[in-house]
């Protein structure tokens, strides 16, 4: 249950700091493409890759032990 509500969590605040932030771009008349200066896109994709490769282990560790 932990796990469900920690991906939510993610989710949320990387949702909403990209709201907050293109509401700063477009207030300050700048372009689209500046989003990249207010969110770290890097360390961002390296948490979601990690929570869906976990999603990925714990399907095939479930599948093998059901096999089993």
């Amino acid at each position: 249950m932990k796990a469900a509500a920690t991906v939510s969590i993610v989710f949320e605040l990387l949702g909403a700091a990209v709201a907050v932030s293109l509401l700063k771009i477009f207030s300050a008349g700048a372009a689209f493409g500046d989003l990249v200066q207010y969110i770290n896109t890097s360390k961002a994709l390296a948490i979601i890759m990690g929570i869906l490769l976990s999603v990925v282990i714990a399907f095939l560790c479930g599948a093998v032990v059901q096999f089993l």
